[in-house]
């Protein structure tokens, strides 16, 4: 829910602040309990609570110290930032600055902006895209894991598990933007209409599957069909078909089962016996990662500062039993 903005002259109080800073230790920090699932990046955060009203006298908490605006605003930048390429538009404070409510209707306005309703505009803003990832903040590690057949026929499988340090991590990972990337090509020049290239055509058309963040609180354990793809680029072999099946094993853990069967068993040719022949050319299933590790660059001093940035899964990948 977005933190309501102060009216213009209105006192700002230590719980004022303390609501920001909640709103915005649960997108950057562990997140996850009230909040649910779908917050946090697991990140460190500098700022911290103050201490608030208390009776008999409310709103009588701590004053806000410079140290801890400005703690908070590099909290909001570290999100903003990760989300979007648009420059922070929320300036330091100093021991001279008195922080104000601000205009409610028309935050942000002028170059010096540090009101309290400045804040509330860049905190809901984080809040609402907190599972969107600007490119300029994340990685992309492609054929990751790979594994090749060549002149095949048949079934053949890839297994693909992607395993997490733990659960919260697997969490952190796709709600700061990450995805994992399956695809597969079947490269060369062959014979148009021919297996070979109707493979080609096949894998081509499929083009590549993108896992993340709603397919992962969709799946469970029970193995779902992510893709299926036939052949539709020839009567001849419209009966070959490849095939994604995903799931969630552990808590921590994500398993793919990526298929390929040449269902084909031969095409007769003039009078002769039907002739079921091999995929010729080699066949490459690929695995790709693409996860946060983007850094912080202030506006005001333009200092780098790192951002949210996590761990790589561990991808392992080998030749599966037959379908």
């Amino acid at each position: 829910m977005p933190i309501t903005a102060k009216t213009t002259g209105n006192t700002i109080f230590a719980d004022d602040y303390n609501k920001l800073q909640e709103k915005v230790k649960s997108i950057l920090g562990a997140g996850g309990g009230i909040y649910g699932t779908d917050y946090g990046y697991g990140q460190t955060v500098k700022s911290s609570q103050v201490i608030g009203a208390t009776l008999p006298n409310n709103n009588t908490g701590d004053l806000v110290t410079v140290e801890q605006m400005n703690d908070l605003r590099m909290d909001i930048m570290t999100c903003w930032q990760h989300q979007t390429t648009d420059i922070f538009p929320i300036n330091s404070v100093t021991s001279i600055d008195t922080v104000a409510a601000g205009d409610a209707s028309a935050p942000l306005l002028g170059q010096d902006n540090k009101t309290y309703n400045d804040y509330i505009f860049c905190v809901n803003y984080i809040d609402t895209n907190r599972l969107t990832a600007s490119p300029t903040a994340m990685s992309l590690i492609s054929g990751k894991a790979e594994l090749g057949f060549t002149n095949w026929n048949n079934f053949k499988t890839h297994d693909v598990t992607v395993t997490f340090l733990d659960s919260s991590h697997k969490r952190y990972f796709f709600n700061a933007g990450g995805e994992i990337r399956i695809s597969a090509v079947h490269a060369g020049s062959f014979v148009v209409n021919s297996k070979a290239w109707s493979w080609q055509k096949l894998l081509a058309d499929a083009g590549v599957l993108t896992y993340k963040y709603t397919d992962n609180i969709a799946i469970s354990s029970a193995p779902a069909v992510l893709l299926n793809k036939t052949a539709t680029n020839t009567a001849v072999y419209a009966e070959n078909y490849y095939k994604i099946l995903g799931s969630a094993p552990a808590s921590n853990t994500l398993f793919f089962r990526i298929i390929f069967h040449d269902v084909d068993v031969g095409d007769r040719v003039g009078a002769g016996a039907p002739i079921d022949e091999n995929v010729s050319g080699t066949t490459t299933s690929s695995i790709s990662l693409y996860y946060p590790t983007g850094t912080v660059q202030d506006p005001e001093d333009s200092q780098y500062y790192e951002s949210v940035k996590l761990e790589q899964p561990t991808i392992t990948s080998l030749q599966g039993t037959v379908y």
